[in-house]
């Protein structure tokens, strides 16, 4: 994580997650996966996927046609 953000709201919201609340346990635990698949789909599935994808096909320019009297 590069930015100051995930990283903030994971250290405010891991005593969340411990704490054992009833309410708000639960949701910290869903932001925390939250931010952890954000975190895999831009760092490592997006790159892959973009390796996979086959090179883009080179545009060929075409003769023009001579016009003859």
């Amino acid at each position: 994580m590069r930015s100051a953000t995930p990283r903030f709201a994971l250290g405010a919201l891991l005593p969340l997650a411990m704490q054992g609340s009833g309410l708000y346990s639960p949701l910290a635990i869903v932001i925390i996966g939250g931010l952890i698949s954000s975190l895999l789909l831009s760092r490592v599935v997006t790159p892959v996927v973009y390796s996979l994808l086959p090179p883009a096909i080179p545009v060929t320019e075409e003769p023009t046609p001579t016009i003859t009297p």
